[in-house]
């Protein structure tokens, strides 16, 4: 889920704040350092999830592609 989850922050950063900010592009492996920190907080909050082992898998893809489906049709308004 971090590898997907890294890209996919690779393309937001690059939609998003490469234009606006002037900065440079994501690395892939920043992006996963970046996907793990997030991943390591939200269990940090999250503390007990009674989920089937097979609802968190669909929601561990799901939600990512989500994510980077509405970024995309954010772009269409930049």
């Amino acid at each position: 889920g971090c590898v997907v989850q890294a890209w996919i922050l690779c393309k937001l950063w690059i939609w998003y704040i490469v234009p606006f900010f002037s900065w440079k592009p994501l690395s892939l492996p920043v992006a996963y350092g970046i996907s793990l920190i997030c991943t390591y907080l939200q269990h940090m909050v999250y503390v007990k999830d009674e989920r089937k082992a097979s609802e968190k898998l669909i929601t561990a893809i799901a939600k990512p592609v989500l994510v980077l489906f509405f970024g995309w049709l954010g772009t269409l308004f930049i």
